[in-house]
């Protein structure tokens, strides 16, 4: 199926912000502004997509620090995970208060494990992968084969854990539980470095390729294919 998809990165700590737009509504949902806002308004802009809806992985200063004035400047609302709310309104929690200055950012709708909001005619399915952090979620385009994962895994390598809220052994856990339980050929878009896929990193990943060879029950072909992505708890952005 057909999709607009851009990844703009942004700032010293070369956040991706992912740029996802559904051709037949010419709307689009934006991931992670983590700062340099007029760069993402102009390639918004450029794309000649409307946007939507603001959706956040997680609420680290890297990807927070352009949400306030995009939301207003846009006039959309932002979406974050439930259990993400208490870090993204405490500067010392998402380490915005140690880094470019305070910032917060109160979510107007927040998503839980399961649920499926509808943005721009897009459906898109949410699964809570904690350890980064308390609430990180990842966001699955299941027409489109796409997964943003934020800071939960990335190419050959997985999320650091030694921030607020971070657990290392809960992060490999909701990996080989949510991600690793999807098809192998779903693309990856991490928060940072390149893109990957899910067959890629279940062979590969150096921190979780052992566990996973005694982990059959999640990457076992005939499993996988009774998998069925959760259409359910359906919510809109209006």
């Amino acid at each position: 199926m057909d999709y607009f998809l851009k990844i703009v990165t942004v700032g010293n700590m070369f956040t991706n912000c992912g740029i996802v737009g559904n051709p037949e509504t010419m709307e689009c949902v934006v991931i992670d502004p983590g700062t340099e806002a007029g760069k993402i308004k102009k390639e918004v802009a450029d794309s000649g997509y409307t946007p939507v809806a603001i959706l956040l992985t997680h609420g680290h200063f890297d990807h927070i620090g352009a949400v306030n004035e995009l939301r207003k400047e846009w006039d959309v609302e932002v979406f974050a995970g439930a259990k993400e709310v208490e870090l993204l309104g405490d500067s010392v929690l998402n380490v915005s208060s140690q880094a470019w200055g305070a910032c917060t950012v109160a979510p107007d709708k927040t998503l839980s494990d399961g649920d499926v909001i509808e943005a721009g005619g897009m459906f898109i399915t949410i699964f809570e992968v904690p350890g980064h952090t308390v609430g990180s979620i990842c966001f699955l385009f299941p027409l489109y084969g796409i997964v943003f994962s934020g800071d939960t895994l990335f190419a050959d390598s997985i999320g650091r854990t030694d921030l607020p809220t971070g657990e290392p052994k809960v992060l490999i856990e909701s990996l080989v539980e949510k991600l690793f339980a999807l098809p192998d050929d779903i693309q990856v878009f991490p928060g940072h470095g390149p893109s990957t896929n899910i067959g890629y990193e279940r062979r590969n990943n150096p921190y979780l390729k052992e566990l996973l060879r005694d982990s059959v029950q999640y990457i076992d072909e005939s499993d996988i294919k009774k998998r069925k992505f959760p259409f359910f708890r359906k919510k809109k952005t209006d």
